[in-house]
């Protein structure tokens, strides 16, 4: 019993410099702020502050750092390319979905 196997080849074309642009855009944007929470994180070893000013540089470096998950979730995930995904990504509950509902029974006796 012989068994043939067939290649499943897809063509892929990569969409020449725009999708180069959007790289080289996406690389940078990453590393400026990864740069910038570097700075403020070692600025906050080398230079003596207050501790207020230690948590608030924390928080920014929080925030930041969310920020480059949701940069990068948007233009990995192509979800930046469609209209009104910023939208539907925030939201909490999906769309059209009600809460179950619940069957009551009477009581036996």
């Amino acid at each position: 019993m012989e068994h043939s196997v067939q290649e499943v080849t897809f063509h892929h074309e990569p969409g020449g410099n725009e999708v180069v642009k959007k790289i080289i855009k996406t690389t940078i944007i990453l590393s400026v702020i990864t740069i910038i929470e570097l700075g403020m994180g070692l600025a906050m070893y080398a230079f003596p502050m207050a501790a207020g000013l230690k948590l608030f540089l924390k928080g920014v470096i929080v925030i930041l750092s969310l920020l480059k998950a949701f940069y990068i979730v948007g233009v990995f995930m192509h979800l930046g390319n469609h209209p009104g995904t910023n939208a539907e990504v925030c939201r909490l509950a999906p769309r059209n979905r009600r809460a179950p509902q619940t069957h009551r029974t009477r009581p036996v006796g």
